[in-house]
């Protein structure tokens, strides 16, 4: 059976993680189709993929 898997969040934070969630894909020759989402914060700093989206779209609201 095929299976499809999703990462995102603080799975896709950092190059560790990215190392392990091809790990677990390469672990089941069943995983065939992969979909990734926006990767979470390494950093408390860091500012969010969706964050930065919401900003691109209030700017374009207001025609910035």
């Amino acid at each position: 059976m095929k299976k499809v898997v999703k990462f995102g969040g603080s799975s896709l934070a950092s190059a560790d993680q990215f190392k392990k969630v091809g790990a677990i894909i390469h672990g089941d020759e069943n995983r065939r189709y992969v979909v990734p989402s926006a990767p979470g914060k390494r950093f408390s700093s860091d500012t969010k993929v969706t964050d930065m989206l919401y900003a691109c779209y209030e700017s374009a609201v207001k025609g910035e």
